[in-house]
C-alpha cells in the first residue's frame, strides 16, 4: 500500500506530511506505512497532518449556517433571518 499513497522518492528528509484526504483514504492508518526500504515506519522518522479539504470544510460550513441560522440553502438574501442570527444565539 506505501507504494500506492507516497512517491518513491520519498525519504527520511521530509520531517512532516500533509494529508488531505480524498474519499475514505483518511481511514488509512498512515503511521504503519514503510516507505523508507527497511522496517521502520512512516511515523519513526516523519510526523503527518490529516486535514480537511475544501468539500470537507464547505459542508461544515452548511452545517454551521442550518443548525443556527435556521438557513434551508439558496440564495442568503431570501432565506436567512438576521434577527434570528444575532438574537438566537
Amino acid at each position: 500500500m506505501t507504494e500506492l499513497l507516497l512517491p518513491p522518492s520519498f525519504d527520511t528528509s521530509y520531517k512532516h506530511l500533509l494529508i488531505i484526504p480524498a474519499l475514505n483514504i483518511g481511514t488509512i492508518p498512515f503511521h504503519l506505512l514503510r516507505p523508507y526500504g527497511d522496517s521502520t515506519s512512516l511515523i519513526d522518522h516523519c510526523s503527518f497532518t490529516v486535514i480537511p479539504g475544501l468539500i470537507d470544510l464547505f459542508t461544515l460550513r452548511i452545517k454551521v449556517l442550518k443548525a443556527g441560522t435556521h438557513w434551508m440553502g439558496g440564495d442568503m438574501s431570501k432565506n436567512f433571518d438576521k434577527n434570528y442570527a444575532v438574537n438566537g444565539l
